[in-house]
């Protein structure tokens, strides 16, 4: 009874001490398990260096690596478009963008960098949380993309208790509305050094510049654009075509007869999708990444 007496006084003390520690297990939240396809589901949350700020109860990325990982990793980094969510994108069967939302069928992008053979690690960045904006968010920064890579790989190595490993390349994906946070990427991304191929999922409604510039400023990089038969990115891709004919050349696979068999590292193929918009990302990620990466 003594001891209990002399720490009341204490106790506001002691109790402001919880409530940090508990912030703080709340704001750093790391989640992983296994999947039956050898992958390891990690989601995080309290980034320094997330796309945007957290949203309770979403991770800010949702990470797919292998069980086994090597000291040298490639990285394919997807960005979704409108009204999307991370936890989703990854995931298979009926589940959650966070407790308590409404249930949607997982789109299984893990599934698709299974079914690819690589080896690669797919990180999903959270954009505007399920709401039409297609806007970069903190993407515009003079390099955090790459800052929030390195946070990622590093956080997820941290909780499967392997080493960190080192980025050998990143492919960037994108969807739909994606291709805002693509621009933003190839510009102020900070990485030159490791970014070999983009890959746009009918996201080509602007930036037919800045994709076909970064391109054919080095033959060693690959540009794959499907796009549906009408819309946009189908117009932008024909227009890419005519712009960088003469600077791509013998790079660039623009006509119709195109498909993702021609996919390969240093080209420029733009694919007509044999399916519509929403499903074009889980139809054609696996031969493409497969194409780009090589199985390993």
């Amino acid at each position: 009874m003594i001891a209990w007496r002399r720490l009341l006084p204490l106790a506001p003390s002691i109790l402001a001490l919880l409530a940090l520690a508990l912030v703080i297990s709340i704001t750093r939240t790391t989640t992983s398990h296994a999947q039956a396809d050898g992958l390891v589901i990690t989601r995080l949350d309290g980034l320094a260096h997330s796309a945007f700020p957290a949203v309770e109860g979403a991770p800010q990325v949702v990470v797919a690596s292998p069980r086994t990982t090597n000291d040298a990793i490639d990285v394919v980094v997807h960005l979704h478009g409108y009204e999307g969510c991370a936890e989703v994108l990854v995931v298979a069967g009926p589940t959650r963008c966070r407790p308590r939302a409404a249930t949607q069928e997982g789109w299984d992008l893990a599934g698709a960098l299974a079914e690819s053979r690589t080896g690669a690690w797919l990180v999903v960045p959270q954009l505007a949380f399920d709401t039409r904006d297609g806007s970069p968010g903190r993407l515009s920064r003079g390099g955090e993309a790459r800052r929030l890579i390195d946070e990622t790989i590093a956080r997820v190595a941290a909780a499967r208790g392997i080493a960190t490993p080192r980025v050998r390349s990143v492919t960037l994906t994108a969807h739909s509305a994606g291709f805002e946070a693509s621009i933003a990427v190839l510009r102020h991304g900070g990485l030159d050094d490791v970014l070999r191929h983009v890959v746009l999922f009918d996201a080509m409604y602007s930036g037919v510049g800045v994709f076909g510039g970064w391109a054919a400023a080095d033959p060693q990089r690959s540009l794959v654009a499907f796009h549906t038969v009408s819309g946009t990115p189908s117009r932008r891709a024909l227009e890419l075509a005519q712009r960088f004919r003469r600077a791509l050349g013998d790079r660039l696979l623009a006509a119709d007869r195109s498909t993702e068999n021609d996919v390969a590292p240093g080209r420029v193929v733009l694919v007509r999708a044999r399916t519509g918009h929403r499903a074009v990302p889980r139809r054609y990620f696996a031969p493409t990444i497969g194409r780009l990466l090589g199985a390993r």
